[in-house]
């Protein structure tokens, strides 16, 4: 990596060492392109990324067939996307276990059955408060076999809104 300090200037040195993805062979630099770096916790980025390729989900969860309606369901803070099985003729979710400020959530129904919809609903009191969803039309939204949702927690109003389905 790179080491030193201060300002950068037409006669700035600077100490190079090799390191994962970096080699240095004498008076030159190389970097690998290629190199993919793995992060493990939470990072923040307070400039615009742009990615050349696909976003890759990596907590996908398939839990256990949904029951006909589902309170304050439990998904874990982990999971960004989850694989849906909904009950013979469709289940009812009135709210999502809280998540954290900016959390996204993909919910896909992975039925491929007609009628075994899976039905969001709006603003519903069955679930705690910061479990409800604020939904697009403000009322129910439906996803069809096949179809997803994109969810994301609004801290400063404690509820899941929907940025946009897929029939």
């Amino acid at each position: 990596g790179l080491t030193g300090g201060g300002n950068a200037g037409a006669n700035t040195t600077l100490a190079v060492g090799a390191g994962t993805g970096i080699t240095v062979v004498a008076d030159s630099v190389a970097v690998d392109q290629a190199f993919s770096p793995t992060w493990t916790g939470t990072h923040t980025f307070n400039e615009t990324i742009i990615g050349a390729k696909r976003v890759r989900l990596t907590g996908v969860s398939s839990p256990a067939a949904l029951a006909a309606s589902q309170n304050d369901y439990s998904i874990a803070a982990s999971v960004s996307l989850a694989r849906l099985t909904p009950a013979a003729l469709g289940s009812t979710i009135t709210g999502i276990t809280a998540g954290t400020a900016g959390d996204f959530l993909y919910l896909i129904n992975i039925s491929v059955t007609p009628g075994d919809t899976i039905t969001l609903t709006n603003e519903d009191a069955a679930s705690s408060a910061a479990n409800r969803f604020i939904l697009a039309s403000g009322t129910s939204s439906v996803i069809q076999p096949g179809g997803a949702i994109i969810l994301w927690y609004d801290g400063a109003s404690s509820r899941w809104r929907q940025i946009d389905r897929i029939a």
